[in-house]
């Protein structure tokens, strides 16, 4: 029988697969589009996806 707990943690590993796989699409983005054209929000928009993959990757270890 599967436990609550595995089922749980098999959710929140998809979840921070999911998140990696955005975060490859945010920055193929980013690196297709010049950042001299929208200073601010590509600043954070690196910043941003940077602490998804932090995120993403302290999930998975977890």
């Amino acid at each position: 029988m599967v436990s609550a707990r595995n089922v749980l943690r098999l959710v929140i590993k998809t979840v921070a697969g999911l998140l990696l796989i955005g975060s490859a699409i945010i920055a193929y983005n980013l690196s297709t589009t010049p950042l001299a054209s929208i200073p601010v929000i590509g600043t954070l928009t690196v910043f941003f996806t940077a602490l998804l993959v932090i995120g993403a990757v302290l999930i998975l270890i977890y």
